[in-house]
């Protein structure tokens, strides 16, 4: 959900919206990442969120009957209209990829090649009932898992600036087609994921949780608090804070996991009890990473990530942050003085009790994490 800041949720703000929204003489265009249902404008005291949700309601409702979109003209939007001009720059490009609700916009790729290098998104197409959190997060993250790899470009910075846009999805291109290459490479032979010979076995943290008490003397009222959002909790601020300092990086899910069963007593939290999670951990500033799909929270201070061990824990590689298991890597590196990437992927492996054998997701997933940390790495053998 959208929070309104700024002079339009002062006292009398609305009349700012009222002088932008009246001095048109023909007619209005409205450009914006945002719909109305995404404002919550009953947590403002003045009124300016409320007329805001209510303008964008009526230009979401009031295009004219012979302005509305037909086939013709949707051949016209802005995913087409970038698409042609990526060709005109000599690039291979396409509009609207894919049949299922997971669409590319724009797709890149090289001349006579069947695979994409780089997917586009753009905030031109109609989003339905789609939260702020569905756009910008879920679809996002589906697609990164399905492989692709992706930029976002607004529609306002391409038509105002559409020269930059357009030179800066060419050097995003070229990054994308060098990291495809690149995975290929690294795909083209088959890793004995069975062979151990030589593998360290270092060590790890056991996953420690923290130690809740008894469901009733907590007393968050949890109906309460999803009906009305604004509703800053004191308790669950604090109960969130110690939870964060002894288990970060804690995963979302393990997180809301852990709050239904220990702390307000359901079987599952729907979306408000998620959303009002979240926000909650936005008010105490607890900052967070994100890995594919997967969210991680760290506690309120701790803005560099920092890491003291490495834990065993997780169903999935996944379910453990990048952080953690870049620590482990370089654990493993100093311990036995090894750099050889294969070697410390799979002692990386073992240590967290995913080998042997390995699975090529564990394989890929933590090769990725080694390049993005080899440099690190090397300095740990100086």
């Amino acid at each position: 959900k959208a929070a309104i800041t700024g002079p339009l949720a002062l006292e009398k703000g609305e009349r700012r919206l009222n002088v932008a929204a009246s001095r048109a003489k023909e007619e209005i265009h409205v450009l914006s990442t945002i719909r109305a249902t995404d404002i919550r404008s009953e947590r403002s005291k003045n009124s300016g969120p409320a007329f805001l949700k209510r303008f964008l309601e009526f230009a979401e409702n009031s295009i004219p009957h012979n302005k509305a979109l037909s086939t013709s003209q949707n051949e016209k939007d802005a995913a087409t209209l970038l698409a042609k001009d990526l060709c005109d720059a000599g690039l291979t490009a396409e509009a609207h990829v894919g049949n299922s609700r997971f669409t590319v916009d724009v797709a890149l790729r090289e001349p006579d090649a069947k695979t994409y290098v780089l997917g586009i998104l753009i905030d031109q197409k109609p989003l339905g009932t789609l939260t702020c959190r569905d756009r910008y997060y879920v679809d996002e993250g589906m697609l990164s898992h399905l492989g692709w790899q992706l930029l976002r470009i607004y529609c306002f910075d391409y038509f105002s600036e559409k020269e930059k846009i357009i030179e800066n999805i060419r050097v995003a291109y070229e990054k994308a087609k060098t990291q495809k290459v690149k995975q290929e490479t690294e795909k083209s032979w088959k890793p004995l994921l069975t062979d151990s010979s030589s593998v360290i076995d270092y060590p790890l943290t056991p996953y420690e949780s923290y130690e809740y008490k008894p469901l009733e003397e907590y007393g968050i009222n949890y109906d309460q608090l999803v009906k009305d959002t604004s509703i800053y909790d004191p308790k669950l601020a604090k109960l969130l804070t110690a939870i964060l300092r002894k288990e970060q990086p804690i995963l979302f899910d393990k997180l809301i996991k852990d709050l239904c069963v220990h702390v307000f007593g359901k079987a599952r939290l729907g979306n408000k009890g998620k959303d009002y999670v979240s926000l909650m951990l936005n008010r105490i500033e607890a900052p967070q990473t994100i890995s594919g799909n997967r969210v991680f929270y760290w506690a309120p201070g701790n803005e560099d990530h920092e890491v003291q061990l490495a834990r065993i824990g997780g169903n999935k590689i996944q379910d453990i942050s990048k952080e953690e298991i870049a620590f482990a890597m370089g654990q493993i590196v100093k311990s036995g003085k090894i750099n050889e990437r294969n070697l410390v992927i799979r002692s990386t492996a073992k240590s967290f009790g995913f080998y042997p054998p390995m699975s090529q997701e564990v394989f890929d997933y933590l090769g990725q994490i080694y390049d993005e940390a080899h440099a690190g790495l090397d300095q740990l053998l100086l």
